[in-house]
């Protein structure tokens, strides 16, 4: 096995499992995980995405695709967007 067929084997697979905690988190995108805190699914999730472009830069060169989201991964900066859908309101802040 060549070094470039197991990076895509470890991608593939982590694509497969990604997706299935996706398909878990659809309905509770910004559900605090336990009751000390937490980072909340969607902020796991940009974390991936972008660790995913930097992945991408590092091994063939690319651009990241998401390197413009690298200031929104920063745990107090949800605040600033607003509700992210009608109805949505945003969790407390802080620990409680």
């Amino acid at each position: 096995m060549k070094a470039i067929d197991l990076i895509r084997w470890a991608m593939n697979f982590t694509e497969q499992g990604t997706n299935r905690i996706v398909e878990d988190m659809k309905n509770a995108p910004l559900t605090q995980p336990c009751s000390n805190g937490g980072n909340h699914p969607l902020w796991n999730m940009g974390h991936l995405a972008y660790i995913e472009g930097a992945i991408r830069h590092v091994v063939i060169g690319e651009p990241n695709p998401v390197e413009d989201q690298r200031p929104g991964l920063a745990a107090d900066q949800l605040a600033q967007y607003g509700p992210l859908w009608p109805g949505h309101r945003l969790p407390p802040r802080g620990r409680p």
